[in-house]
C-alpha cells in the first residue's frame, strides 16, 4: 500500500489553527534541505528525519494549509537554538516583504513622531534599522546570535518568543507590530495571532508577511512548492484565511498585497515561471509541454533537472495589514 493510499485524504495532525480533524491531502512535501545538505548538523538532521515523509494538507474549515505531521514545540526550540546565524541574513534591498511593508507604512506615519514598532522574529534588527530614526524600535527574537546582535544595537529586545509576553504588561503598547516570514514557523498560529493583535494599540496596525498558498505556483506544485523545503515551515496561509481571521477578531483588513520573497528583474521571474511549469509538467505526465519549454533558448538543461524549483522571485507571498479600530478589544 502506498503512502497516498494510507493517507486517504486524512491526516495524523489536527489543523494547527482551528484544530479540526481531517483535511484534504495535497500530496507529499518536497525534499527537505536539511536532509539534502551533507553539512547539516546532526542535531538538526535528527529533527528533520521526523518529517522526511511529511505531506501538505488543506484544512476544510479555515483553509489553512499545513505540514503533516507537525514538529513538536520542543523540537522547534532545539532547532532555533542550533541554526547557523547566516540563515536569516539577507540583502535588505531585495527582501520583498520589507520593501512592501515600508511602502505601506511610511505614508501612514510621520517620520518625526515617536512611532513604536515591534518586529517579531527580528534577528539582527535589519528591518527596524531601515525605519525612521525617531521611531521607537522593539524586537522579539529566539536566536541566540540574533539576540546578541540586538543587544549591541539601539533596538530594545523584549522577549525570545511572543508566548513569553503578558498582555497585562504589553497589551495596547505598540503602534505597529510586524511579522515577516514568521507565520509559517508558528506551531500554534491561533494563540500567537491573538497575542499579536492584543499588543497593538487602538488604531494601530498588525503587519504579517508570509506565503500566499493561493498563488498559481502553489496550486500547480502543491506539496512540491519550494516553501516546504525547510523543516521550519509548518503553516501556509491563504488570502481567505487572513480575511476570515481579521473579521473574526474585529480587525480591519486594510490591505492584502502580493509580493515576491526576493525582488528580481523580469528575466529572472520569467525563468522561474517556466521552471515551475516545467516541473509541474514533468510530474504530471505533460511531457509535450515539458519538451516545448526545453526548446526555448536557455532552457534545454531542464531535460535533466529534477527536484525543488526555488522560484523565490514569483509573487507567491502576501503582506496582510490589519488595523485595530480606535476602541476595541481584539
Amino acid at each position: 500500500m502506498t503512502a497516498e493510499e494510507i493517507h486517504r485524504g486524512r491526516c495524523r495532525t489536527t489543523c494547527p489553527y482551528c484544530h479540526s480533524d481531517g483535511g484534504e491531502d495535497l500530496g507529499p512535501a518536497c525534499e527537505l534541505a536539511e536532509l539534502a545538505d551533507a553539512a547539516t548538523p546532526s542535531i538538526i538532521r535528527v529533527i528533520a528525519e521526523t518529517l522526511r515523509d511529511s505531506r501538505l494538507v488543506r484544512c476544510g474549515r479555515c483553509s489553512l494549509q499545513f505540514r503533516d505531521p507537525q514538529l513538536a514545540r520542543e523540537d522547534l526550540e532545539r532547532l532555533y537554538q542550533n541554526l547557523p546565524a547566516t540563515i536569516w541574513q539577507y540583502d535588505a534591498a531585495s527582501v520583498g516583504s520589507w520593501v512592501t511593508a515600508k511602502k505601506q507604512l511610511l505614508p501612514r506615519y510621520s517620520i518625526h513622531d515617536p512611532v513604536s514598532v515591534l518586529d517579531v522574529g527580528a534577528f539582527d534588527g535589519a528591518f527596524l534599522n531601515q525605519l525612521p530614526d525617531a521611531w521607537k524600535k522593539f524586537a522579539i527574537e529566539p536566536s541566540p546570535k540574533g539576540r546578541e546582535m540586538l543587544r549591541s544595537s539601539q533596538i530594545e529586545l523584549i522577549a525570545e518568543y511572543v508566548e513569553d509576553l503578558s498582555l497585562i504588561t504589553h497589551g495596547d503598547r505598540f503602534d505597529i507590530v510586524t511579522l515577516f516570514d514568521v507565520f509559517e514557523h508558528l506551531p500554534d498560529p491561533s494563540s500567537t495571532l491573538k497575542t499579536l493583535a492584543g499588543l497593538v494599540k487602538p488604531s494601530g496596525r498588525l503587519v504579517i508577511s508570509t506565503c500566499n498558498a493561493d498563488h498559481w505556483s502553489w496550486r500547480l506544485l502543491r506539496g512540491q512548492h519550494w516553501y516546504l523545503h525547510s523543516i521550519q515551515h509548518l503553516c501556509f496561509a491563504t488570502t481567505e484565511f487572513f480575511r476570515a481571521w481579521g473579521e473574526q477578531h474585529g480587525l480591519l483588513v486594510e490591505s492584502l498585497v502580493n509580493h515576491p520573497h526576493q525582488i528580481a528583474g523580469d528575466a529572472q521571474r520569467v525563468k522561474h515561471s517556466l521552471e515551475v511549469l516545467h516541473s509541474w509538467a514533468m510530474d504530471n505526465g505533460r511531457t509535450y509541454l515539458a519538451r516545448v519549454i526545453q526548446t526555448i533558448p536557455g532552457f534545454r538543461h531542464l531535460a535533466h533537472k529534477r527536484g525543488v524549483v526555488f522560484a523565490n522571485t514569483l509573487s507567491d507571498h502576501q503582506l496582510a495589514m490589519f488595523q485595530r479600530p480606535a476602541s476595541s478589544a481584539p
